[in-house]
């Protein structure tokens, strides 16, 4: 759910606020959370918890997922002059494979300390990453809840031994 002052904001784009789209990329393996926003300045913003956090100028790109009942829920994300460090750090998360990196997109106002105006924030999970001199591009994805097995739960007979005839 957005605000109702985002709302206003992107009905009317009036020309003394806009909106800041951000990103946030963690993973055990970094060193630090990545803040990036795609404004032209860095930011310092408010999260969901309270805490705050500066978030980096680095241009980017995304194209949002579309609300349809097919379960997809995918982020396309493309991010311009990483530098080493994130380089450095998306191949350390590579050494866990079995774990995936955590994106989560924020809208912002632009205005200090502001506060997340999407609420609760697009959590996500990079599913497809590539990575050349120039850009990384990334597929940040939920989990696929509507095509989930029902019960989720494999009952084995280790588990339950009264199942073994």
């Amino acid at each position: 759910m957005i605000s109702k002052e985002l709302q206003e904001v992107y009905a009317s784009a009036p020309h003394n606020v806009k909106f800041v789209e951000t990103l946030e990329f963690s993973h055990s393996k970094f060193s630090k959370t990545y803040y990036f926003t795609n404004d032209i300045e860095s930011w310092d913003f408010t999260l969901e918890n309270g805490n705050h956090a500066t978030f980096e100028a680095i241009p980017f790109e995304l194209q949002l997922p579309t609300k349809d009942t097919s379960g997809n829920q995918d982020l396309s994300i493309n991010i311009c002059n990483v530098g080493e460090e994130m380089m450095s750090a998306i191949e350390a998360a590579n050494v866990t494979p079995q774990e995936t990196i955590r994106v989560v997109y924020r809208v912002y106002l632009d205005q200090p300390n502001s506060k997340p105006q999407n609420d609760p924030p697009m959590e996500l999970f990079i599913t497809d990453i590539t990575a050349n001199l120039q850009t990384v591009s990334a597929v940040g994805t939920r989990f696929d809840v509507l095509n989930r097995l029902f019960p989720n739960k494999i009952y084995t007979t280790d588990e339950f031994p009264a199942l073994k005839r």
